[in-house]
C-alpha cells in the first residue's frame, strides 16, 4: 500500500484515525471509529479466498486478448510504482494509430462492447 506513503496496515489505521478526508475517501464515517488492524487483516484474508476475484482477473485477460492489448502468453499483476520523467503529451497531438497510447479510445472500446 503506497498511497499516502502507507506501507502497512498499522500505518493505514493510523492515517485513517488522523485524517478525516482520507476516512471520507475510503467511505468511512468521518466522525466515527476506524476499523482496527485485526479487522483489516481479517478482511484481507477473506479477500484472498474469494474465487470471484480470480474469475474477474481471467475475464479481464480475455477481454484484453480480444482487444489485442495482450497476447495472453504471459500475464501478471504488478502494482509497483513507476516514476515518469516524461512530460504528458497534449491530447490534441495524440494520433489513434495504434502506436501512441490513447486511453480514451481504449476505454470507449472496452465499455462499448
Amino acid at each position: 500500500m503506497q498511497i499516502e506513503k502507507i506501507q502497512s496496515i498499522k500505518d493505514l489505521v493510523l492515517k485513517l484515525k488522523e485524517n478525516p478526508v482520507l476516512r471520507y475517501c475510503c467511505d468511512f464515517d468521518v466522525l466515527g471509529k476506524v476499523p482496527s488492524q485485526s479487522t483489516f487483516s481479517r478482511f484481507l484474508n477473506k479477500l484472498i479466498d474469494i474465487q470471484e476475484l480470480e474469475q474477474l482477473f481471467y475475464d479481464l485477460v480475455i477481454k484484453a486478448k480480444e482487444l489485442n492489448i495482450v497476447d495472453g502468453e504471459h500475464v501478471s499483476i504488478d502494482s509497483t510504482k513507476l516514476d515518469s520523467y516524461e512530460a504528458a503529451k497534449p491530447k490534441k497531438s495524440i494520433v489513434d494509430d495504434g502506436t501512441n497510447p490513447n486511453f480514451i479510445s481504449f476505454q470507449l472500446q472496452l465499455f462499448s462492447s
